[in-house]
């Protein structure tokens, strides 16, 4: 088996972390983690705090893909890190502004998802997965997977915590070319909670290199079931030299901090009745707040060979050799003022007005060839279309290189009302007066009820949402070796959007029921060419989505279904069914000479979509895309696992897909990018906290 530099490093980097916390913070107490952390995220323009669970459960502790945190189903490249996209709408995660980002983002440290700590005691907590392939001869190979991470948060003061996260993945992947490395993402957090003043702050910095093979070519099983899978032809066939290199490779690169700052300015309240002390004051605050926020974005693709493949229909630049760069950076400042009142304990209310302005500044750049210039006057004529008014100008012999500078300001506003904290009333609206975005408004409501019914208590939620979303600046001009689009050769029109959604659970019989209905009108999307550009029509979009946990004796089984019905498949696909379902079998046993205790749990996990027109992907763009040729889904992946915890140790031994080789039907994620076939994964996690 061949063992390469990076993975000497990584297992020096595990053995040295293991050692030092096994020296620094010895498992002394055994109080339930839940006791001694508590943990939060911030929403509403990270002004607002919303509660979060600690991960110590072993029951999902072998779903450890990042990409399937926030969704029951993904269509991706094949292996772990690789580009994804939720096959469930309403869990897809969007950045307007930087589309490149989104096959991404899942896996990113985000200011959005960063969870914020306050602790009695010092956590942390290591894990470490790794998954040997096995060949359906049940031959072992070296084509394995490797993640790491490693988390603490502590406390300095009662009111000072601070807190990191470090991620990285090593995946090469079943299939030629496929390898993801140097996937790090690193995260270092801090929080202030005092009684005038609160802050929190975070810096997320996240890198990815992955080999692109553009797919498999023809069948998954043209070449026999018996046929090592590494031979399988790819469209970008790779050089002749170290085995997993391609001709092409993408490099994305996302830095984000944050620091949101809130200051209780005075309080008045009315005063203290002894006679109503269990009744409370009546207290009013006025709060400003202020968020800055800084972010970094880029994506490098290289291709040795851009021609020989023909995968792509134009070379502009240079048809030897594509080295095409893009970034952005941002820059957002929020002032806020919120005024507070609470009424004897039993009703708040607040109501706000906000002022932010974004600055943004898009660099591109694509290497040229003097030798190749077919495309001159076209290349030209789109060059000097870019934005004349503040002299950008194009060399069509040495390449193009352009920076472009946007601003936008805009206004916010919203008012929430808690009464006798049964019905929560919330309001906000956003609109953009200013710049780029001038135009872009969007208004939302929310209720929030608590019921109590027979003896149980319900929740129901309900939501409005009206968006009109102006198209991005990348969407409008992109400039690149293989696709050039700008705002002069097509007219893009602003996406509206009218989301109604309902919501009713009863968390004491682990049931949920939630539906999405959505009016779209000219909604973004990358046609079949690759190039974004608005639906012209109206679109409808319909979701339901059903889960519930029964439970019998010792064991539980976990089911969630998503109904999905897009009025135009050709501009949205989406499977109809969504299925996940996971059934085990929870058991402890009991040590009665040494008092101790193991959990056991052993079970399966099913993920099923119908079918549907699978996305095509495109390396050069990072991007996935529809097409109308292919059906894919109408296939279960199967997933047998054990898990096992041991006091704050957690194990799992999954064997991933076992259901690969049962009959010739063809497993593909994405058009072109199968799932990997059957592997054996182990996970193990330890936690620490003193």
């Amino acid at each position: 088996m061949l063992i390469t530099s990076g993975e000497v490093m990584m297992k020096k980097h595990i053995l040295i972390l293991i050692t030092v916390s096994g020296v620094l913070l010895p498992c002394r107490s055994q109080t339930d983690s839940s006791a001694v952390i508590y943990a939060w995220k911030l929403e509403d323009d990270f002004t607002r705090l919303v509660p979060e669970d600690i991960d110590t459960n072993l029951p999902d502790f072998q779903r450890y893909y990042l990409n399937y945190e926030n969704s029951i189903s993904n269509a991706y490249l094949g292996n772990l890190g690789s580009p994804t996209i939720s096959n469930v709408y309403t869990s897809r995660i969007y950045n307007d502004d930087v589309f490149f980002l989104n096959s991404y983002l899942p896996y990113f440290h985000t200011s959005e998802n960063t969870i914020y700590y306050n602790t009695r005691k010092p956590f942390t907590r290591l894990s470490y997965y790794i998954g040997p392939g096995l060949h359906v001869t049940n031959i072992m190979y070296a084509e394995k997977e490797e993640s790491f991470e490693a988390f603490h948060t502590q406390n300095i003061t009662p009111k000072l915590n601070f807190g990191m996260r470090y991620f990285t993945i090593s995946s090469r992947g079943q299939y030629k070319y496929t390898q993801v490395k140097n996937f790090n993402i690193f995260r270092f957090n801090t929080s202030y909670s005092g009684q005038r003043y609160t802050a929190y702050g975070t810096v997320n910095i996240n890198h990815c290199r992955n080999n692109e093979n553009g797919g498999i070519i023809d069948s998954l099983f043209h070449m026999g079931d018996t046929t090592y899978r590494t031979s399988i032809p790819t469209y970008f066939g790779g050089g002749p030299a170290p085995k997993y290199e391609s001709n092409a490779q993408n490099q994305v690169w996302y830095y984000d901090i944050m620091l949101s700052q809130r200051l209780k300015l005075f309080t008045i309240a009315s005063r203290i009745d002894t006679t109503e002390l269990t009744r409370g004051r009546n207290m009013a605050e006025p709060l400003l707040s202020y968020v800055f926020r800084a972010q970094r974005s880029a994506k490098a693709y290289m291709d040795a060979d851009p021609v020989d493949p023909g995968f792509y229909e134009n070379v502009y630049f240079n048809s030897s050799e594509t080295l095409d760069s893009l970034a952005d950076f941002r820059l957002t400042n929020m002032l806020k003022l919120e005024f507070k009142t609470t009424f004897r304990r039993k009703v708040q209310l607040s109501m706000y007005g906000l002022i932010g302005h974004e600055y943004d500044k898009y660099y591109f750049y694509s290497l040229w060839d003097t030798l190749h210039n077919p495309y001159d006057t076209i290349v030209t004529a789109a060059d000097t279309l870019v934005r004349p008014w503040i002299g950008e100008s194009g060399d069509t012999l040495k390449g193009i290189s352009k920076t472009s500078p946007l601003s936008s300001t805009f206004f916010a506003y919203g008012a929430f009302g808690n009464f006798w904290n049964r019905v929560k009333l919330t309001f906000n609206g956003k609109i953009y007066f200013a710049g780029e975005k001038s135009g872009e408004t969007e208004l939302s409501g929310l209720l929030n009820t608590r019921i109590n019914l027979f003896k149980k208590e319900f929740l129901f939620d309900a939501a409005v949402v009206f968006e009109n979303k102006k198209p991005s600046y990348l969407l409008q001009n992109y400039y690149s070796n293989h696709y050039i689009w700008n705002e002069y050769q097509r007219v893009m029109e602003s996406e509206k959007i009218t989301n109604l959604s309902g919501k009713i659970s009863t968390p004491s019989n682990k049931f949920e029921l939630a539906g999405n209905y959505y009016l779209i009108s000219d909604l973004f999307y990358f046609n079949q060419e690759a190039i974004p550009e608005n639906y012209g029509n109206t679109i409808n979009i319909l979701t339901v989505e059903l889960g519930k946990t029964f439970r019998l004796w010792e064991l539980a089984s976990e089911n969630r279904i998503v109904y999905q019905a897009s009025e135009n498949q050709s501009v949205l696909p989406l499977p109809n069914f969504v299925f996940f379902n996971s059934t085990y079998l929870n058991h402890t046993f009991h040590f009665k000479s040494t008092g101790g205790e193991l959990q056991t749990i052993v079970g399966f996990d099913i993920y099923y979509t119908t079918d549907y027109y699978g996305y095509m992907y495109s390396p050069a763009l990072a991007q996935f895309y529809v097409q109308e040729d292919q059906y894919i889904g109408n296939y279960p992946l199967m997933d047998a696992y054990l898990n096992i915890k041991l006091k704050r140790t957690r194990f799992f031994m999954k064997l991933q897909h076992f259901n690969s080789n049962w009959s010739s039907k063809e497993y593909y994620s994405a058009i072109h990018y199968p799932y990997s076939a059957m592997a054996l994964k182990f996970g193990l996690s330890w936690i620490f906290y003193d």
